[in-house]
């Protein structure tokens, strides 16, 4: 399988993501979670990474979509 493994927990306070490459190396991200709209705060975790999962002109709001084969599955866990 090619593309970046990401899991997020989703909490009240803090968002958890781990993102695993296609080597196996992992990097980590904790933010402030955003109850208004829960994918900023998942969002902001992917690019506290320093992952480039983004075409280079997309808007944020389009990240996930413009970067088809850059990641190869996203799960994600909410307490709410």
């Amino acid at each position: 399988m090619t593309g970046h493994i990401i899991g997020v927990d989703v909490g009240g306070t803090f968002t958890d993501l781990v993102c695993m490459d296609e080597r196996g190396n992992a990097r980590i991200a904790k933010v402030p979670t955003t109850p208004e709209n829960q994918a900023f705060g998942v969002l902001a975790a992917i690019s506290k990474t320093g992952i480039d999962l983004a075409a280079r002109r997309a808007p944020p709001s389009s990240w996930i979509m413009a970067a088809p084969g850059r990641w190869a599955r996203l799960a994600v866990r909410t307490a709410a």
